[in-house]
């Protein structure tokens, strides 16, 4: 179900091809750090794209929205925490002093903890925690657009999770894909690669 997260991020780059960051989000925190493997910078016959690798790791409290009826007759979940591992390969080209636009896979490893009230009744019931893991596999895509310092991004991530937990001893099919869009400002404090 959808629900707006806002993010304020900050990235440091800690040598020439090695930089992390941590972000606030009105739901948690997310530290990142990222290591560029190809650059096209200064060759004489750049590739077509940079390659970077990262690792992503994000801890969010929040209330569900939406619930699928199946479960709300039979579970009231009173908190929910998840703590996400992320590792993303991503390409990305340069767009002169205009921008730059990046896609690629990624791997993310959910650790799923939650307290929630087994109904016996609407007013009878059993309180529970529980914890589960489940595993996506997905993407992004997205494109910072702007002049020289100051850009507008757009991305797109869709992530395929698979989750099976055992709910009042019977295993559910939780399965499925998000879409998480993302709109936000890049302020960069240095001169953009050509």
């Amino acid at each position: 179900s959808p629900m707006p997260i806002t993010e304020l991020g900050l990235r440091y780059g800690i040598r020439q091809h090695w930089d992390a960051g941590l972000s606030y989000t009105s739901s948690g925190f997310r530290f990142e750090t990222k290591v560029q493997l190809v650059d096209r910078v200064g060759r004489a016959a750049p590739p077509p794209f940079d390659v970077s690798i990262g690792l992503q790791a994000m801890r969010q409290t929040f209330k569900i929205p939406l619930i699928p009826s199946v479960i709300k007759s039979v579970l009231d979940i009173k908190d929910f925490e998840r703590t996400d591992l992320i590792v993303p390969l991503l390409c990305s080209r340069p767009l002169g002093n205009f921008g730059y636009v990046y896609g690629g896979p990624r791997v993310v490893y959910t650790f799923l903890q939650a307290e929630f009230l087994e109904k016996v009744t609407d007013a009878v019931g059993q309180r529970t925690t529980t914890a589960e893991n489940m595993l996506g596999l997905g993407g992004s895509l997205g494109a910072a657009l702007g002049y020289k310092y100051v850009f507008v991004a757009l991305e797109l991530n869709v992530v395929h999770f698979t989750f099976t937990p055992t709910l009042l001893g019977t295993e559910v099919d939780l399965s499925g894909t998000d879409y998480y869009p993302a709109l936000g400002f890049v302020i960069a404090f240095h001169e953009p690669a050509k």
